[in-house]
C-alpha cells in the first residue's frame, strides 16, 4: 500500500498564509460562492492570489481530489479576483488545515476488482457566463485513480 499526502506542503502554504492559528473549515468552498462574489471588490494584488490557486492546483492534482472543483471554480478568477475569492481560496487553505489526515491510498482494501465512476455537476450556475462545472472520479479496487474537474 502507498499512501499519498500533502502534509508538507500544506505546512508550508499555511506559514506563507500566516495561518497558523486560524480555525479550519468543513468544507473547501461555500455553496453559494458565485452569488457572493457578485458583491465583492476587486483585490488590489492579484500576486498572492495567483500564488495560493497555483499551490492549491498542485494539491488537488496530486494529493486531494476533494478539493478539485473549488479549485477549480475559484481558479477561473485568477485574472481578476476580487476579495470574496480570496476569502474563499483561504477557506479551502482551512479546510485542508482541518482534514491534514485525509490522504490517498493506493492499493486499497478492496476485495473485488471493480471500476466504479462518479460524477457531479452544477448546471450553469454562474450568472455571468453560464457555465457549468463538473468533476468525476474513477476508482479501481478502492483506489481512487482518475479525476477532474471542469
Amino acid at each position: 500500500m502507498i499512501f499519498c499526502s500533502p502534509v508538507r506542503i500544506s505546512t508550508r502554504l499555511k506559514l506563507l498564509l500566516g495561518m497558523q492559528d486560524a480555525k479550519t473549515s468543513g468544507i473547501p468552498l461555500d455553496p453559494g460562492h458565485v452569488k457572493i462574489r457578485d458583491s465583492g471588490t476587486p483585490m488590489q494584488e492579484n500576486k498572492k492570489y495567483q500564488q495560493l490557486i497555483g499551490a492549491l492546483l498542485y494539491i488537488a492534482v496530486n494529493t486531494r481530489p476533494d478539493i478539485a472543483a473549488s479549485v477549480t471554480i475559484l481558479s477561473q478568477y485568477n485574472k481578476q479576483p476580487t476579495e470574496v475569492d480570496w476569502t474563499e481560496a483561504k477557506r479551502v487553505a482551512r479546510y485542508l488545515k482541518g482534514t491534514r489526515d485525509k490522504r490517498l491510498l493506493l492499493g486499497g482494501h478492496s476485495e473485488t476488482r471493480e471500476l466504479i465512476g462518479y460524477a457531479d455537476a452544477n448546471w450553469a450556475e454562474d450568472k455571468i457566463d453560464r457555465k457549468s462545472n463538473s468533476g468525476y472520479l474513477f476508482q479501481y479496487c478502492g483506489a481512487s485513480i482518475s479525476w477532474g474537474c471542469r
